[in-house]
């Protein structure tokens, strides 16, 4: 028979839960997130339904602040002389200390009252992929390149880390560990400029998907979740290679045979793209098989990655080719703050 202590407990966890998705419906992001984070405190396992009211309150807050920072400098870009730029500057600054607050009180809480009190796999996975997620955050804010560096470092820790736990604990199919590997992926393309890799491991999860039947077994909300990221996957795979053949002909020419692995220029992703939630369905569909193509073991020897988002993997070029792509490079850094 359950304690009255514990009782008193699952009633309040229902209760905020419920006032936490009503907040959601009224677009109240911030009583939202302060309710999950109540729920949280409670320091007691949190149950399927609970975990998406929660992942989704940290999603919409990040992405709110985020599109507020964002929409804020670029007008500040694009708008910049007067005494109004001034101010928006300043407002900016406001902004990104709001935001970086509100991104290490998040990682405290995942920190001190989620993961100590997580045994279910599905929990801890996720847990540790969300403190990858706000330390990538937390590095997009960073001027200095050492913070950037060791932020960085942070998160791919952490995705090591999901990425593990997912593989020995979850099926492949399971919409987390897809998370995982998406997420995994896109941090190859965009941080560590691998984009062989990146696209490697999205063929090598949709491939274990489609081998497998765990998909059809899945209940309807994680077939839902499982089958949107399998969709944003296919799309961020089909994009990603489209991206290397339009680069490899407009560098070496119409009917150029190079290889994917002779050029790939750095670009810079938008925010949306990097979005991992739980809504509706990108589709109803079993992912298709994709063809595998050999992938090195390790970066190339000439594989150049300073740590600076900005640095391009420069392939088989000559100086002048890399000093020209680095000077552009530091123009779109211009234009985009």
């Amino acid at each position: 028979m359950a304690s009255p202590e514990l009782g008193k407990a699952l009633a309040l966890r229902k209760g905020l839960v419920s006032v936490a998705r009503m907040a959601e419906k009224v677009d109240r992001t911030s009583d939202m997130f302060e309710t999950v984070i109540m729920v949280a405190e409670v320091h007691e396992e949190l149950d399927t339904e609970e975990i998406r009211v929660l992942s989704r309150a940290f999603q919409r807050m990040f992405y709110e602040k985020s599109d507020a920072l964002w929409t804020t400098s670029k007008t500040v870009q694009e708008d910049g002389s007067g005494n109004q730029a001034t101010y928006l500057v300043l407002y900016s600054g406001v902004l990104e200390d709001d935001m970086e607050t509100t991104l290490r009180y998040a990682l405290s809480i995942i920190q001190s009252h989620l993961l100590p009190f997580s045994r279910l796999p599905q929990n801890v996975v996720l847990y540790i992929k969300m403190v990858g997620d706000i330390n990538w955050h937390l590095a997009k804010l960073k001027k200095l390149e050492d913070t950037k560096k060791q932020l960085i470092q942070d998160a791919w820790t952490a995705y090591e880390s999901a990425d593990k736990e997912a593989l020995e604990n979850l099926s492949p199919a399971h919409p987390i560990r897809l998370a995982v590997s998406f997420t995994k992926a896109c941090f190859y393309h965009d941080v560590k400029n691998w984009p062989e890799r990146a696209c490697t491991l999205v063929e090598e999860a949709l491939e274990k998907v489609a081998a497998g039947s765990e998909l059809a077994s899945l209940d309807q909300e994680s077939y839902k979740e499982s089958t949107e990221i399998i969709g944003w996957m296919e799309e961020k795979h089909g994009s990603w290679i489209s991206e290397a053949n339009r680069s490899a002909c407009l560098f070496h020419g119409e009917g150029s045979s190079s290889t994917f692995a002779e050029f790939y220029p750095k670009t810079f992703a938008e925010e949306e793209e990097h979005k991992i939630s739980f809504k509706t369905p990108y589709s109803a569909r079993p992912p298709s098989p994709v063809l595998k193509r050999p992938v090195p073991a390790g970066p190339p020897d000439n594989f150049i990655s300073p740590g600076d988002w900005g640095s391009q993997v420069d392939e088989h070029l000559s100086e002048n080719q890399i000093r020209s792509r680095k000077k552009a490079a530091q123009a779109m850094k211009g234009r985009l703050g």
